[in-house]
């Protein structure tokens, strides 16, 4: 990267401020330490004279090009004011635990498993101990004294698994289909959200399953019903509900269920230009929005007792002539704002609270963002036909004929 022509704060803060993203990248981490450091030279970020206005800047640029999170900048800061160099990975003196274990105790351990059949940590601990203290066999004196943890960090090295012939556990499933990554819509509509919810089995006879789409930033929903979530039935879904949005849809989350993540999906999706994601492993709030669209508008108007599948077409029409209206222009909710506290811990605190056809319209540009034949007047009028509280009521009525007509299993 050659940036030389940025030689002053204002220039900094200038390029700081351009919301676009940068179109290049460094081919190393060692470039990109090597740059950071010039950056800092540069600046004079360590001498005495930049204020502390001047230093967020700095930070902030080296942010934006390099990816590099808050502490990880933080620690390359300091060890350049330290050392006065920076560099990556080898070269650097390491403080290292002294090797106690080696590849030969993992192989005494493969070669009990495979007689014992892999037994538990601790069963397997107990028989290396009595090898050692009853019968005084000396190889196994190490073994002898192994704790939990670092017996199961032996069982996982290599060593190990070329004499094991047990099987430790069962391998997940791994699909290239989808990125694994949280979505950063950055405050755009156009990233969905995509669950599908149950509405129960009887005497092992599936009932209906509601498809909930809901865009992270105006949480705009669309709820659709159908009897079944095979892979053809969910590409065909889908690639209607999403037409039923205002907006220009650029991102696709869902959880890692087979409806979702599939060639027919993922081919409906590649031809609509929109990029597929999926929640990562230990992440459980990366789909925490359309979880709790599920809680507070699935359960809560269709409940949980039984429906048979036959029943899906009449709330199928019943989401599409009334409930997502409903949904979008005349039920408020609560939108997050995230606050950064001195010591650096974010909270969010729920101080706006609008329709989310109003929080559509209050997005700066919104026009930018809207589909050609949709317009901000046409959102506008559909919104100010009818005052909330009556179309609420206009939709329990319906939505109690609906249930009238439900054959209650």
């Amino acid at each position: 990267m050659n940036d030389s022509h940025i030689v002053s704060m204002s220039q900094v803060e200038e390029n700081v401020s351009i919301v676009t993203a940068p179109i290049f990248s460094f081919e190393s981490h060692e470039k990109a330490y090597e740059w950071i450091g010039e950056v800092l030279d540069r600046f004079g970020y360590n001498k005495i004279g930049l204020s502390k206005k001047e230093k967020s800047s700095v930070r902030r640029y080296i942010k934006k090009y390099t990816g590099y999170s808050k502490s990880q900048i933080t620690r390359l800061i300091q060890e350049k004011k330290k050392t006065s160099t920076l560099k990556y990975g080898k070269g650097k003196n390491r403080n290292r635990f002294k090797k106690i274990y080696t590849g030969e105790d993992a192989e005494l351990i493969a070669e009990a498993d495979n007689s014992y059949r892999r037994m538990s940590g601790d069963a397997m601990r107990k028989i290396f101990k009595d090898e050692f203290k009853v019968y005084g066999k000396s190889k196994y004196e190490k073994l002898a004294k192994i704790s939990h943890g670092q017996f199961y960090r032996l069982r996982a090295s290599d060593p190990y698994k070329e004499k094991s012939l047990t099987v430790g556990r069962t391998i997940s499933v791994s699909r290239s289909i989808g990125i694994r990554k949280k979505p950063r819509p950055d405050g755009k509509p156009g990233y969905i959200r995509a669950d599908t919810v149950h509405q129960g089995d009887l005497d092992r006879v599936k009932g209906v399953y509601h498809v909930n789409l809901v865009d992270e930033v105006t949480q705009w929903e669309i709820l659709v019903c159908v009897d079944s979530i095979t892979e053809k039935s969910m590409a065909y879904v889908l690639h209607q509900s999403l037409e039923f949005f205002p907006f220009i849809i650029v991102g696709f989350h869902s959880d890692n269920g087979g409806e979702n993540i599939n060639g027919s999906v993922s081919s409906v999706l590649q031809k609509l230009l929109i990029e597929q994601t999926k929640s990562r492993s230990g992440r459980c709030n990366d789909n925490a929005l359309i979880e709790s669209k599920n809680g507070s508008v699935v359960r809560k108007h269709m409940g949980h007792w039984h429906i048979p599948k036959y029943e899906a077409r009449k709330i199928n029409a019943f989401y599409r002539d009334c409930f997502n209206d409903f949904l979008n222009f005349h039920r408020a909710c609560a939108y997050p704002k995230t606050i950064v506290g001195d010591n650096g811990k974010k909270k969010k605190v729920y101080d706006e609270t609008a329709t989310p056809c109003q929080k559509l319209l209050s997005l700066p540009d919104v026009e930018t963002y809207l589909k050609k034949e949709m317009t901000v007047e046409s959102l506008k009028k559909k919104m100010a036909g009818m005052s909330h509280i009556e179309y609420a009521e206009i939709m329990r009525e319906t939505k109690q004929k609906l249930f009238a007509t439900i054959k209650k299993c």
